[in-house]
Order: C-alpha cells, then structure tokens, then sequence
C-alpha cells in the first residue's frame, strides 16, 4: 500500500454510480492512464473496450482534461445523449453539434450540412472533420466517443466506423489528419465495430487495457475508510481481498465500510470481520443479488445471450480452474469476457474477476441456469396446454377469423391505442378486439382473451418498456411468435411505440416504428397497408389526433418504487445515466430519500415522469410490476 496517510471515514469520498469528475480526490489512477495519455499525445487513434462499469467514463473524464491542459482540444460524445431512435442524418447532427459547441466553431453547422446536402450523409460528416474543424482549428483534436456499444443494433454503424477508419488511412495523404485523434470507448469488441464481412474489419488504432485496481494503486480509497491509518489499512486490505479491485465493487464497498466506520457500530475490535460482514450484505444477500446494477448487468449479460448455454458452459469450465486460454478470436471468450465476469491471468489463461463474482455467480447459480433452459418454462407450458385452441379451429380464412386485427398492449399506452390506434383503424374498416372493454358480461376473461387470439387474423404487438414488463403480455408475445409458422397465415406485427428493449426472438420480425417520429401518418400508412387497408388517405389520417397527455401519476408511489428497486449508489448511476441534468442537482451530502425527491421533481418540473417510469420498467422489472397497477391517480 502507500506511507501513512491522514485517514477520516467520509462515505462521500467514494463514488460507484456514474463517472467520477477530473478532480474527484477518490479518483484511482491506473497504468491505462499513463497508456491512453501516451497514446494520444503520439496521435494515436485509440479504443477502451472492456466491460461495464470498469472506469472507461472516469477516464475519459480526467484524460481530456489533462489534455486541455496541455493545449489539446478535447471533445466528449455520449451517443446515450444522442439515442438509438433517430435517423441517420440525425445521428451524425448530433455529432456535429456536440463538435462545433467543444471547439467554438465560428459556423452554424446546419446551414453548412444543408448547404452539403448533395453529398452523401457520412461525405458530409467527414468533410466537417476536415474542412472545418481541423482547418479553424490550430491545436491538436482528440474526439471522445462513449458508450460505442450502442451504436450496435444501428443499421448505419457500419459506415460510421469505416468513415473513422478512413481518417485515420488518409493521414498517409493528408499530414494535416495527424491533429485528428479518435478514442472509442464502449463495452464491444473491436469485431462488433463493422459487422459486414464483406468490409475490411475495424482494424486500426492501439488498444488500452482497462484493469482492476492493483494493491498499489488503490492507495488514494485509504483517505477516507476509517478513522485511523492501521485500521483503513487493513479494512482495504479486506475490501481488495474479495473485490479483487473491480473499481465499482471496490467503491461501493469502501463506501459502505466508511459508513460503517462513521456509524455508532464502529468498533476497533471488529475491523477484521466488518468487510467480510458488509459484503455479504451487499452481495450475497437476497437484496444484494437482485438490486446490484453490476451484478445484474453480468447476469443479464449472459443469459439473454443467444449463446447462453455455451457461454454457461466456458464459464464453468473457467470457474474450476479448467487451463482455459484465452483467444481474442473465439467469439465465445470474447462475450465472456465482456461480460466481466472472467479476465484474462499474466500467463494467458482466464480466471473468475473476483471472489464477489466466485460467489454469486457460482455452480449452483451455473446449473440453476441450465436447468431453467432445458426444462419448459411456464410460458412454454402455457403455449403447450393452450394449443390445441390454436389448432381446433379449421377451414377457410373467412370462417376462421372473426377480428382483422388483435391488438396486445400495457395499460399504461392504453391512451395511444384507445385514442389514435383504434379510431385510425376502424376508420380504415377494420374489425378490431382491445380487451377489456370488448368483454361481454360474465365472460371468463382469460379464455375470452383465448377466443379473441385465435379469432384475429393479425396480432399487433405494442412494444414499449411498460409492456416487455408486463407478465400477461410476456404470456401474450409467446403465444403470438408461435403464429409465425401458423398454416392460417396469420400475422404478427410488432409496433415500436418507445423506445425499449425488443427481445431477441422479436427482433427479426420487421416492426412498425412509431418512436421519435414528427411525422406520425408515414407508420400509420404502413401499418394499415400491412393490415390490408390501402385506400385510407392522408387526409383521413391527419383528421385523428394523437391524444393528449393528461396523466397524473402517484408521485408516493413513484417514491416508494424507487426506494424498493434502487439503492443509494444504483439511484445515483440510474440519474447520471438516464437523467444527466439532475444528476448535476443532486447534493453530495444529502441522504437517499432527498435525493429521491430531487429526482422525482425534476423528472415533474421536465414532464418526464413516463421517461422515469419507462428506465424503471427496463432495468427494474420485478420492482416495477409490483407498483404498475397503482402508478396513475385516477382520472377525476
């Protein structure tokens, strides 16, 4: 460790939720600060790829800033600021905006895009690097761009990276691209970059390794763990001993220990059994295991990977310690590894991270896994027992189907389906069934839901963060992907109306987006002409008004879910990832109920509490199900 230091327990020090800022005291450097600054001041491009919550912000954070210090212009993307749900030009704007603001550009960048409109989107993004940017520019350029893995899921990230690869192979033409530097940051490997294989694969640039904290380089988390320097000492000592360094579980456990060092439970005697104490309780616990953002991240990871049993299997293999090389080539190592849970030893092989992860994620939690896959789910067995419903109805279409359309939805987009859905749909003469007001009196309401499924000749599926949340729609989207093979020739039709996690077996079915859109009659044109309904005008549609947002949520109930679904840290990462600006309001000091509050009012104050409620339903789910029949007041 490090020569004694002044040491005082100050829970606050230590921050695991969100990026550390440039001058933050519990800032721990490492060798890849050293590496990256290196790397950059030679001109280098350069990538940070590893998994979540290692540090990759923080660094970025405190490497700009060191660079501006020394005359680099430094500019910071967060494609999360930018979003998934945007157009192509869109995307590429918001680059260009973020570019011009970080260099004081002298241009209003839209007037120049439009002016270049005859060139092609990525001409015109790279023809901004060097026609502008470079030229009204004197000091070297460093481009930071986070969060790169969400780029992934994007049909245009091809070409965006082959563009930045094409900067860096003109600098053999053009001396001037030398003041060009780019870093990628991201949970990806650089093969996810450009996924074509009939392009040249992302193969520039030198990559920097992303470590955990070594014993040495933890000493600044000393300062503030204990009330003296023998006993922080040793309680960082034990901390290292299960973490490993891992810098998220280092800084929440550090953060608890100093809570514990400052409480009236402190006690000398107990410094060799107090870690082991907390950590079982951060961790180990029911609590623990379902609530920590990192280790539900890995868990997630892993088993909504298309290759769950393989990468289980390899995991397996590597935790009872099976000689398992890495290989930067095996696709399998390569998602393993990204999920953090193994790393890489000196000698080449792979090892569990951590003793955190060693116990979480242990045999029992492996075989558990396995079995759950090779057994029927229940949603399985509900398809099963349920599908001779499917079956029992035969002979011509006409006979078969008493609805055009079925319409799938949660309760909170009911105003959009009840209120512009359905009115646009019947207008276009389609016969429609919405449960629960269809439901004639005394109907036994599953089975009526049954009768009205196997009645529909299309199934419209009303994707948002609320519904993939929901247990009845999750029963509802399984049924519907056994229709995909129907012999009736039934359709499934999925419609994107937020943003949200689709689901892997979803996802190759094209879908209608109804998501970020000012114009709204372009998806509802081509829903009603997948529907059949092709003679409906423009006209007609423009005469049906999306619905107004006149919701009024709980705010207790809002309070009560989030005191349930996130801890202390969590809340912290939850607001510096979703809700940046009030994350900038939350006060260091204040507890975890006011920080609550701050949140909830300015999620208020913005109108984003649907926002608020839909981040809940994607990273809380099971929290979220309990409070989503009380979220809204009802109308008056």
């Amino acid at each position: 460790m490090s020569p004694d230091v002044l040491t005082k327990p100050t829970p606050d020090y230590y921050v695991s939720g969100g990026a550390l800022k440039a001058n933050a005291p519990s800032y721990v450097p490492r060798s890849a600060d050293t590496l990256l600054l290196d790397a950059i001041r030679a001109r280098e491009f350069c990538y940070v790829l590893t998994p979540r919550q290692m540090g990759k912000t923080s660094l970025m954070v405190r490497t700009a800033a060191t660079l501006r210090n020394e005359g680099v212009r430094s500019v910071l993307i967060d494609l999360t600021q930018i979003g998934t749900q945007v157009t192509a030009e869109q995307w590429y704007l918001g680059h260009l905006k973020r570019i011009a603001k970080e260099l004081a550009l002298q241009i209003n960048y839209l007037d120049w895009w439009e002016q270049q409109k005859h060139l092609g989107i990525v001409q015109r993004f790279i023809a901004f690097l060097t026609e502008i940017a470079l030229p009204e520019t004197a000091e070297p350029i460093a481009i930071f761009i986070d969060e790169i893995d969400t780029t992934l899921n994007l049909n245009y990230s091809d070409d965006y990276f082959a563009a930045i690869r094409s900067l860096y192979n003109q600098r053999a033409a053009d001396a001037h691209l030398e003041r060009l530097t780019f870093v990628l940051l991201g949970v990806a490997s650089p093969s996810d970059l450009i996924k074509d294989v009939k392009r040249t694969p992302f193969n520039i640039g030198t990559r920097i390794p992303l470590t955990d904290f070594t014993d040495e380089e933890s000493a600044p988390l000393l300062t503030g763990l204990a009330p003296s320097p023998d006993a922080a000492k040793q309680l960082l000592r034990q901390v290292l001993f299960w973490t490993a360094g891992h810098p998220y579980l280092t800084q929440k456990t550090c953060r608890a220990v100093a809570a514990w060092s400052l409480s009236e439970k402190w006690n000398p005697k107990e410094v060799p059994i107090a870690v082991d104490d907390l950590i079982k309780e951060l961790y180990f616990s029911e609590a623990g295991r379902n609530t920590d953002s990192n280790l539900q991240f890995v868990r997630d990871r892993i088993l909504e990977s298309p290759d769950v049993a393989q990468l289980l299997r390899l995991y397996g293999r590597v935790r009872q310690s099976d000689p398992v090389t890495d290989d930067e080539l095996d696709p399998l190592r390569v998602a393993l590894k990204l999920t953090g849970l193994i790393k890489t030893t000196e000698t080449g092989l792979l090892k569990v991270r951590n003793l955190v992860y060693d116990r979480v994620f242990d045999e029992i939690w492996i075989r558990t896994a396995l079995t759950k896959m090779e057994r029927a789910s229940p949603l399985k067995k509900f398809i099963e027992k349920t599908g001779d419903l499917f079956k029992e109805k035969k002979g011509p279409d006409d006979s078969l189907f008493r609805y055009d359309v079925y319409v799938s939805y949660s309760h909170r987009d009911r105003d959009w389906v009840k209120s512009y859905l359905l009115p646009n749909l019947e207008s276009a003469g389609l016969s429609v069934f919405i449960d629960p007001d269809y439901l004639p009196g005394g109907a036994m309401w599953e089975r009526r839901l049954d009768q009205a499924f196997n009645q529909s000749r299309n199934i419209l599926l009303i994707m948002s963060p609320d519904y993939f949340a929901s247990k009845w729609t999750e029963i509802e989207v399984g049924r519907a992907m056994r229709l995909l093979d129907d012999e009736h020739g039934r359709r499934v039709i999925p419609i994107l109306l937020k943003p949200a996690h689709v689901p892997a077996s979803l996802q190759r079915i094209q879908w209608v987006n109804f998501t970020g859109r000012l114009d709204r009659i372009e998806p509802m044109q081509r829903l009603l002409q997948a529907l059949g309904a092709t003679h409906v005008s423009r006209t007609a549609l423009e005469s049906n008004q999306l619905p107004t947002s006149d919701k009024q949520y709980d705010t207790g109930t809002i309070r009560a879910l989030l005191d349930e679904a996130l801890d202390y840290d969590d809340l912290t990462a939850f607001a510096y990832d979703y809700f940046r600006p009030a994350y900038e309001l939350l006060d260091e000091g204040a507890g975890k109920k006011a920080r609550i509050q701050t949140l909830i009012e300015y999620a208020d104050r913005e109108h984003e509490l649907d926002k608020l409620l839909d981040r809940l339903a994607q990273t809380r789910p099971k929290e979220y199900r309990r409070y989503a029949d009380r979220l809204e007041l009802p109308s008056s």
